[in-house]
Protein backbone atom coordinates (compact mmCIF):
# COMPACT_ATOMS: atom_id res chain seq x y z
CA UNK A 1 0.00 0.00 0.00
CA UNK A 2 2.97 2.54 0.72
CA UNK A 3 4.24 2.82 -2.83
CA UNK A 4 0.66 2.83 -3.95
CA UNK A 5 0.96 0.10 -6.67
CA UNK A 6 -0.75 -3.08 -7.56
CA UNK A 7 0.68 -6.22 -6.42
CA UNK A 8 -1.06 -9.70 -7.32
CA UNK A 9 -0.43 -12.69 -4.97
CA UNK A 10 -1.01 -15.90 -6.86
CA UNK A 11 -1.02 -19.64 -5.82
CA UNK A 12 0.38 -21.49 -9.13
CA UNK A 13 2.34 -24.71 -10.33
CA UNK A 14 6.25 -23.45 -10.81
CA UNK A 15 5.88 -24.68 -14.59
CA UNK A 16 2.69 -22.32 -15.23
CA UNK A 17 4.32 -18.19 -16.65
CA UNK A 18 2.70 -14.94 -15.68
CA UNK A 19 3.15 -12.63 -18.64
CA UNK A 20 1.36 -9.66 -16.96
CA UNK A 21 3.20 -6.90 -15.82
CA UNK A 22 2.49 -6.43 -12.55
CA UNK A 23 4.46 -7.55 -9.68
CA UNK A 24 3.01 -10.69 -8.37
CA UNK A 25 3.77 -13.08 -5.27
CA UNK A 26 3.59 -16.65 -5.22
CA UNK A 27 2.85 -18.73 -2.18
CA UNK A 28 -0.74 -20.28 -0.67
CA UNK A 29 -3.65 -18.13 -0.52
CA UNK A 30 -5.40 -17.76 3.12
CA UNK A 31 -7.35 -15.47 5.08
CA UNK A 32 -5.09 -12.62 5.19
CA UNK A 33 -5.67 -12.22 1.85
CA UNK A 34 -8.81 -12.59 1.48
CA UNK A 35 -9.42 -10.09 4.59
CA UNK A 36 -7.12 -7.28 1.95
CA UNK A 37 -9.10 -8.30 -0.86
CA UNK A 38 -12.39 -7.07 0.73
CA UNK A 39 -10.66 -4.18 2.53
CA UNK A 40 -12.09 -1.17 0.74
CA UNK A 41 -10.21 2.11 1.03
CA UNK A 42 -11.34 4.74 3.90
CA UNK A 43 -14.23 2.00 4.73
CA UNK A 44 -12.20 -0.79 5.73
CA UNK A 45 -8.82 -0.93 7.66
CA UNK A 46 -5.86 -1.90 5.74
CA UNK A 47 -4.15 -5.78 6.37
CA UNK A 48 -1.09 -6.76 6.59
CA UNK A 49 0.55 -9.59 5.18
CA UNK A 50 4.03 -9.99 6.08
CA UNK A 51 5.89 -6.84 6.80
CA UNK A 52 3.11 -4.43 4.12
CA UNK A 53 -0.18 -3.27 4.32
CA UNK A 54 -2.30 -3.92 1.44
CA UNK A 55 -6.26 -3.02 0.64
CA UNK A 56 -8.37 -4.00 -2.40
CA UNK A 57 -6.73 -4.22 -5.17
CA UNK A 58 -9.92 -2.95 -7.32
CA UNK A 59 -9.19 0.27 -7.04
CA UNK A 60 -6.05 0.01 -9.39
CA UNK A 61 -6.87 -3.51 -11.25
CA UNK A 62 -9.13 -2.41 -13.26
CA UNK A 63 -9.02 -5.65 -15.71
CA UNK A 64 -9.96 -8.10 -13.52
CA UNK A 65 -9.77 -10.70 -15.45
CA UNK A 66 -6.21 -9.87 -17.17
CA UNK A 67 -4.33 -11.77 -14.44
CA UNK A 68 -6.14 -15.16 -15.38
CA UNK A 69 -5.18 -14.58 -19.23
CA UNK A 70 -1.64 -13.63 -18.31
CA UNK A 71 -1.40 -16.89 -16.22
CA UNK A 72 -2.35 -18.84 -19.84
CA UNK A 73 -6.04 -19.66 -18.67
CA UNK A 74 -7.90 -21.22 -21.86
CA UNK A 75 -11.09 -21.17 -19.37
CA UNK A 76 -12.28 -18.45 -17.03
CA UNK A 77 -15.15 -19.03 -14.20
CA UNK A 78 -16.08 -15.72 -13.31
CA UNK A 79 -18.58 -15.74 -9.94
CA UNK A 80 -20.14 -11.85 -9.59
CA UNK A 81 -22.44 -10.16 -7.54
CA UNK A 82 -24.28 -7.70 -9.98
CA UNK A 83 -27.94 -8.17 -10.23
CA UNK A 84 -28.71 -8.39 -13.77
CA UNK A 85 -32.21 -7.77 -13.64
CA UNK A 86 -34.01 -4.83 -13.35
CA UNK A 87 -35.15 -4.08 -9.72
CA UNK A 88 -39.17 -4.33 -9.70
CA UNK A 89 -40.65 -0.96 -8.64
CA UNK A 90 -43.24 -2.92 -5.94
CA UNK A 91 -42.93 -2.64 -2.30
CA UNK A 92 -40.71 -1.06 -0.37
CA UNK A 93 -37.86 -1.10 -2.24
CA UNK A 94 -39.03 -0.16 -5.17
CA UNK A 95 -36.85 2.94 -7.21
CA UNK A 96 -36.22 6.18 -6.56
CA UNK A 97 -38.55 8.54 -8.25
CA UNK A 98 -36.62 10.07 -11.48
CA UNK A 99 -36.94 13.55 -9.90
CA UNK A 100 -35.88 13.00 -6.33
CA UNK A 101 -32.70 13.68 -5.14
CA UNK A 102 -29.99 10.87 -4.78
CA UNK A 103 -28.80 10.16 -1.22
CA UNK A 104 -25.67 10.20 -0.52
CA UNK A 105 -25.66 6.10 0.55
CA UNK A 106 -26.98 5.73 -3.41
CA UNK A 107 -24.44 7.73 -4.73
CA UNK A 108 -21.75 6.03 -2.28
CA UNK A 109 -23.34 2.34 -3.21
CA UNK A 110 -23.71 3.07 -7.25
CA UNK A 111 -19.93 4.70 -6.75
CA UNK A 112 -19.10 1.46 -5.59
CA UNK A 113 -20.48 -0.44 -7.88
CA UNK A 114 -18.66 1.92 -10.86
CA UNK A 115 -15.28 0.60 -9.05
CA UNK A 116 -15.34 -2.74 -8.60
CA UNK A 117 -18.38 -4.69 -10.76
CA UNK A 118 -18.43 -2.88 -14.14
CA UNK A 119 -15.07 -3.76 -15.22
CA UNK A 120 -15.93 -7.56 -15.32
CA UNK A 121 -18.58 -6.09 -17.81
CA UNK A 122 -16.18 -4.25 -19.95
CA UNK A 123 -13.56 -7.36 -19.52
CA UNK A 124 -16.43 -10.08 -20.91
CA UNK A 125 -17.24 -7.42 -23.78
CA UNK A 126 -13.71 -7.16 -24.68
CA UNK A 127 -13.03 -11.27 -24.79
CA UNK A 128 -15.94 -11.31 -26.80
CA UNK A 129 -15.15 -9.19 -29.47
CA UNK A 130 -11.69 -10.77 -29.81
CA UNK A 131 -13.09 -14.46 -29.95
CA UNK A 132 -15.27 -13.37 -32.16
CA UNK A 133 -12.64 -11.40 -34.76
CA UNK A 134 -10.82 -14.89 -34.48
CA UNK A 135 -13.40 -16.81 -35.40
CA UNK A 136 -13.96 -14.81 -38.70
CA UNK A 137 -10.00 -14.27 -39.43
CA UNK A 138 -10.23 -18.24 -39.39
CA UNK A 139 -13.08 -18.78 -41.60
CA UNK A 140 -11.68 -15.83 -44.51
CA UNK A 141 -7.83 -17.07 -43.58
CA UNK A 142 -8.42 -20.67 -42.37
CA UNK A 143 -8.57 -23.21 -39.72
CA UNK A 144 -4.58 -22.45 -39.07
CA UNK A 145 -4.62 -18.76 -38.95
CA UNK A 146 -4.28 -18.74 -34.67
CA UNK A 147 -0.49 -20.76 -35.19
CA UNK A 148 0.57 -18.66 -38.24
CA UNK A 149 -0.12 -15.56 -36.56
CA UNK A 150 1.40 -16.72 -33.73
CA UNK A 151 4.30 -18.09 -35.57
CA UNK A 152 5.14 -14.76 -37.07
CA UNK A 153 5.00 -13.18 -33.79
CA UNK A 154 7.74 -14.91 -32.71
CA UNK A 155 9.90 -14.76 -35.82
CA UNK A 156 9.26 -11.52 -36.36
CA UNK A 157 10.84 -10.67 -32.36
CA UNK A 158 7.16 -8.75 -31.50
CA UNK A 159 7.19 -8.63 -27.38
CA UNK A 160 3.73 -7.51 -25.79
CA UNK A 161 0.89 -8.57 -24.32
CA UNK A 162 -0.29 -10.77 -26.90
CA UNK A 163 2.59 -11.35 -28.43
CA UNK A 164 4.34 -12.79 -25.68
CA UNK A 165 1.39 -15.73 -24.46
CA UNK A 166 0.28 -15.33 -27.99
CA UNK A 167 -3.43 -14.73 -29.65
CA UNK A 168 -5.91 -17.38 -28.24
CA UNK A 169 -9.69 -17.81 -27.64
CA UNK A 170 -10.46 -17.68 -24.26
CA UNK A 171 -14.24 -19.20 -23.05
CA UNK A 172 -15.76 -17.66 -20.16
CA UNK A 173 -18.55 -18.74 -17.81
CA UNK A 174 -20.30 -15.85 -15.77
CA UNK A 175 -22.43 -16.33 -12.88
CA UNK A 176 -24.23 -13.40 -11.69
CA UNK A 177 -26.93 -13.78 -8.58
CA UNK A 178 -29.97 -13.89 -9.36
CA UNK A 179 -31.83 -12.10 -6.84
CA UNK A 180 -30.28 -7.88 -5.82
CA UNK A 181 -27.92 -8.05 -3.06
CA UNK A 182 -28.87 -4.47 -2.03
CA UNK A 183 -32.23 -5.11 -1.78
CA UNK A 184 -31.61 -8.90 0.58
CA UNK A 185 -29.30 -6.72 2.71
CA UNK A 186 -31.88 -4.14 3.38
CA UNK A 187 -34.32 -6.84 4.51
CA UNK A 188 -31.65 -8.58 6.64
CA UNK A 189 -31.30 -4.98 8.53
CA UNK A 190 -35.09 -4.45 8.81
CA UNK A 191 -35.11 -8.09 10.59
CA UNK A 192 -32.26 -7.21 12.63
CA UNK A 193 -33.75 -3.90 14.19
CA UNK A 194 -36.94 -6.42 15.09
CA UNK A 195 -35.09 -8.88 16.93
CA UNK A 196 -31.86 -7.76 17.59
CA UNK A 197 -31.49 -6.20 21.08
CA UNK A 198 -28.30 -4.42 20.10
CA UNK A 199 -27.00 -2.94 16.42
CA UNK A 200 -23.99 -2.50 15.56
CA UNK A 201 -22.96 1.32 14.58
CA UNK A 202 -23.15 0.55 10.62
CA UNK A 203 -26.26 -1.26 11.05
CA UNK A 204 -27.50 1.38 12.83
CA UNK A 205 -26.50 4.27 10.03
CA UNK A 206 -27.91 2.71 7.67
CA UNK A 207 -31.30 2.02 9.85
CA UNK A 208 -31.51 5.32 10.19
CA UNK A 209 -31.81 5.76 6.48
CA UNK A 210 -34.67 3.17 6.43
CA UNK A 211 -36.51 5.25 8.95
CA UNK A 212 -36.64 8.24 6.94
CA UNK A 213 -37.17 7.37 3.18
CA UNK A 214 -38.11 3.31 3.28
CA UNK A 215 -37.64 3.24 -0.74
CA UNK A 216 -33.87 4.22 0.16
CA UNK A 217 -31.50 2.52 -2.43
CA UNK A 218 -29.07 0.94 -0.27
CA UNK A 219 -26.50 -0.93 -2.44
CA UNK A 220 -23.73 0.10 0.10
CA UNK A 221 -25.01 -1.69 2.65
CA UNK A 222 -24.29 -4.88 0.73
CA UNK A 223 -20.63 -4.05 0.49
CA UNK A 224 -20.91 -3.37 4.08
CA UNK A 225 -22.24 -5.96 5.81
CA UNK A 226 -20.98 -8.83 7.12
CA UNK A 227 -23.62 -10.20 9.24
CA UNK A 228 -23.95 -14.21 9.92
CA UNK A 229 -27.44 -14.31 8.53
CA UNK A 230 -26.45 -12.11 5.32
CA UNK A 231 -24.11 -14.20 4.84
CA UNK A 232 -26.11 -17.47 4.67
CA UNK A 233 -28.50 -15.86 2.90
CA UNK A 234 -25.77 -14.91 -0.12
CA UNK A 235 -24.30 -18.62 0.65
CA UNK A 236 -27.92 -19.92 -0.34
CA UNK A 237 -28.23 -17.47 -3.46
CA UNK A 238 -25.07 -19.10 -5.01
CA UNK A 239 -26.16 -22.60 -4.44
CA UNK A 240 -30.00 -22.02 -5.48
CA UNK A 241 -28.20 -20.41 -8.87
CA UNK A 242 -25.46 -22.67 -9.10
CA UNK A 243 -28.28 -25.51 -9.47
CA UNK A 244 -30.43 -23.86 -12.22
CA UNK A 245 -27.07 -23.89 -14.12
CA UNK A 246 -25.30 -26.68 -13.75
CA UNK A 247 -25.83 -28.83 -17.12
CA UNK A 248 -24.08 -25.83 -18.72
CA UNK A 249 -21.64 -25.62 -15.75
CA UNK A 250 -20.45 -29.49 -16.08
CA UNK A 251 -20.06 -28.85 -19.59
CA UNK A 252 -17.84 -25.92 -19.20
CA UNK A 253 -15.53 -27.52 -16.53
CA UNK A 254 -15.70 -30.39 -18.78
Amino acid sequence: MGNGKLELFVDKKDAVEYTGAYRIKTGPIDWQHAMASAAVPVIFPPVRIGPYFYVDGSIRQNTPMSPAVQLGADKILIVGVKYREALESSGSFSLTEPNAYPSFTHLAGKLLDALFLDHIDYDLEQMNRINKVVEWSEKLYGPNYLHDLNEMLKKEGIRGDIANRGLKKIEAFAFFPSEDLGRIACERLIKLSRTKSKLSQVERFFMKFLEVDPTADLDLLSYLMFEKGFMSDLIDIGIKDCKQRETDLAQFLS
